[in-house]
């Protein structure tokens, strides 16, 4: 038997993204508009967990990266198709400020 984790469900990742989102909401009230988060992040594991749970939910579901590719717009569609989802989510494809 395998040591890796099975694929993700819907449902455990709707229970990620709420937790998230929840911690999100917190930090955001509490620590964000009150200028008290020092350019630190709040809850970076838990946007972590989330985010892996879709990536590995869209790796198992072609049909739903379809869909998406499917309301892109051209300019963006045009650096998917073909290519695999990416499964490595980093700030890599971000531009750095100058």
């Amino acid at each position: 038997m395998s040591d890796k984790e099975p694929p993700a469900t819907a449902n455990e990742c709707l229970e990620k993204k709420m937790l998230y989102d929840q911690c999100f909401d917190v930090w955001y009230r509490d620590v964000f508009l009150q200028n008290k988060s020092q350019g630190k992040l709040g809850c970076q594991d838990l946007y972590k967990d989330y985010s892996a749970c879709i990536a590995d939910e869209l790796q198992q579901d072609g049909s739903l990266v379809q869909s998406i590719r499917g309301e892109m717009n051209s300019t963006h569609a045009g650096r998917w198709i073909g290519k695999d989802f990416p499964t490595d989510a980093k700030a890599d494809n971000v531009p750095k400020k100058k």
